[in-house]
């Protein structure tokens, strides 16, 4: 039986992947939903359970649903719950580091990702994406 670690860093791989190839332009976003589902899950129950997770990240695209039930069974994902210890927790719940295409890097908390107080996603008309960081007070370089 492999690892919490193994586990949860395959299904972490699958549900990427399955997102990378399902959603195309609007793939960041559904990594940073799927980040905050994930950590939430586990910061709630302490475990992922991967049929809710599935639901709640792929309800939106049955072809993804299909591929991503399709890519679980080839890594042999559990469907019972995957019991997360607190160092796996932590890591979940901490930052997600986004990197553009032109090599700028973000390292975001994950309870800021989807406070549009503070970051703005816009879907440009050319299909690039363009992030609006507010409300910055000052910035340090470190």
């Amino acid at each position: 039986k492999p690892s919490e670690a193994v586990t949860v860093k395959a299904i972490d791989d699958s549900v990427v992947e399955t997102i990378k190839h399902c959603y195309e332009e609007q793939a960041p976003q559904k990594i940073m939903e799927y980040k905050t589902i994930v950590a939430d899950q586990v910061k709630e129950k302490g475990q992922i359970i991967v049929p809710a997770l599935e639901e709640a990240v792929f309800k939106d695209n049955e072809q993804a649903a299909v591929l991503y039930q399709e890519v679980a069974e080839q890594q042999q994902i559990p469907k019972k719950p995957v019991y997360v210890r607190k160092k796996t927790e932590r890591k979940l719940g901490k930052k997600q580091k986004l990197v553009t295409d032109s090599g700028i890097e973000l390292l975001v908390p994950l309870e800021l990702l989807k406070d549009e107080s503070i970051l703005e996603y816009h879907q440009n008309d050319d299909g690039k994406m363009s992030i609006l960081i507010k409300e910055i007070g000052f910035i340090e370089n470190k």
